[in-house]
């Protein structure tokens, strides 16, 4: 089932959305490294963010990340790929094809204007322009 979307006027609209195989590899990866690059298109950049203490309303936030996301960095730094061979106990070559596979699937919704899920990370999909 589709998720449904409220627009501005109050209308319900089904948004086409596709899970990427790609998101539990590169979330994973994010909890090590700072970039995760995906060949071809784009990389994750995760932003360390120090802890704060807000005295007055007597809280404190813990050290986190903020994630974003740089389609300019699409060479192929080797992280996801190596990842996917451990996981999957495959080759390099399967692995990389396997990954241009499902960026292939990902690049196709996203020329559609459709929002493609990576579970654990967020949602992307391109800007209006």
């Amino acid at each position: 089932m589709k998720p449904a979307v409220l627009n501005f006027g109050l209308n319900f609209v089904e948004q086409p959305v596709m899970n990427s195989a790609l998101a539990p590899y590169i979330e994973q990866l994010l909890f090590t490294n700072d970039t995760v690059a995906v060949p071809g298109l784009g990389a994750f950049v995760a932003q360390p963010v120090s802890s704060t203490i807000d005295y007055a309303g007597g809280k404190i936030a813990p050290p986190s990340k903020t994630l974003s996301f740089n389609e300019n960095l699409t060479t192929d730094d080797g992280l996801l790929t190596y990842a996917i061979v451990n996981e999957r106990h495959i080759s390099d070559a399967e692995a990389r094809h396997w990954i241009d596979e499902q960026v292939a699937q990902v690049l196709q919704f996203l020329n559609k204007r459709e929002i493609v899920a990576m579970q654990g990370i967020g949602r992307l999909y391109k800007n209006s322009l």
